[in-house]
């Protein structure tokens, strides 16, 4: 029980704070590199596309987990753990992917011009 509070608790303070990134996210992506042909055209904007894909893919896997899985644990099914654990392991691969891709823009490629 525990873990669905906790769970629900997190889901209710993302579902305020997510939009506020997604939209903080959409600015900075279009301060950084200041056209959509910019965006779609460089390598600088393929990987910061590349990385908000990767960050909705996330953000679907959160949602998921929190339609499904949360409520099941609330009503005490046990398997219902198992399957969250092992989708949480699989969400944290996709954070290391989002990190990689995040080093890559701020080490190897540049800004466009």
């Amino acid at each position: 029980m525990e873990a669905a509070d906790l769970g629900h608790r997190f889901g209710k303070m993302a579902s305020v704070f997510v939009p506020l990134l997604i939209v903080a996210g959409g600015y900075m992506s279009y301060e950084l590199v200041g056209s959509l042909s910019a965006l779609f055209g460089g390598n600088y904007g393929q990987a910061l596309i590349l990385k908000a894909l990767f960050v909705a893919a996330l953000l679907a896997l959160a949602a998921a987990n929190k339609s499904r899985f949360i409520p099941k644990l609330t009503m005490g099914d046990q398997a219902a753990a198992q399957h969250l654990a092992k989708s949480i392991s699989f969400e944290w691969m996709v954070v290391v992917a989002v990190l990689f891709i995040t080093a890559v823009l701020t080490s190897v490629l540049t800004l466009p011009a």
